[in-house]
């Protein structure tokens, strides 16, 4: 089962375009200890549910919002994510995640939305192509952003990839999880679904207000 925040920020006006930001995490419901577990084995409950969020670069606040299973992958909450956030006025320009959101589906979402989808392929990652007349080799029709991609990786490598379209960026997401773990744990209070949800959004909430509040700047080096 998967619930949805749509109400974490007020509504957006006349935004000129944002990066967003996406990421999971699991929280532990309920279970043994990590020395039981260790003492006598994997034997005993332990129960996960997945957050997912989606952060503005800009400003570092938790825009969209969504708990699942722990089995839900994480691929299948972008489009939830993004209609969330754009519900909420803002204009994407950009959407930044691991290697879970490199799929067909988000390319082809966002080629229909505008939007620039930057996610790692898996090293093994081979171009789709087909074969016309003459034998020569063209795009399979909706994979032609992320043949560039792998083109691109071919061309400078991972890391050049990476530089040149400032994934590393991504990390203010994990950021974001680190802080929120920091601050509340790793586990969730609540037993039912429904009150995991509302925990969940009070934290991310309160994470807002902190950012509203103040976050650290820094200066640079003279």
């Amino acid at each position: 089962k998967v619930r949805y925040q749509r109400k974490i920020n007020r509504s957006i006006k006349d935004n000129t375009g944002i990066v967003m930001l996406i990421d999971s995490s699991g929280f532990k419901v309920f279970g043994e200890g990590e020395w039981m577990v260790r003492k006598h084995g994997k034997t005993y409950s332990r129960t996960w549910r997945k957050t997912h969020i989606a952060i503005d670069l800009d400003t570092k606040d938790i825009i969209g919002f969504a708990n699942t299973t722990a089995h839900a992958h994480d691929n299948t909450q972008l489009r939830p994510l993004l209609n969330q956030v754009t519900e909420s006025g803002y204009n994407v320009t950009t959407i930044i995640g691991d290697g879970a959101y490199d799929s067909k589906q988000n390319y082809l979402l966002g080629r229909k939305l505008k939007i620039n989808i930057i996610a790692p392929p898996p090293k093994n990652a081979v171009e789709h192509l087909n074969t016309g007349w003459h034998h020569q080799w063209y795009d399979t029709p909706g994979w032609e952003e992320r043949n560039k991609v792998i083109r691109h990786i071919e061309e400078f490598g991972l890391d050049g990839w990476k530089a040149d379209v400032d994934y590393h960026r991504r990390s203010l997401v994990e950021n974001a999880f680190y802080r929120w773990k920091t601050i509340f744990g790793g586990n969730l209070k609540s037993r039912k679904t429904d009150t995991q949800f509302t925990e969940q959004c009070l934290r991310a909430k309160i994470i807002n207000k902190f950012n509203r509040i103040g976050l650290p700047k820094y200066e640079p080096a003279s």
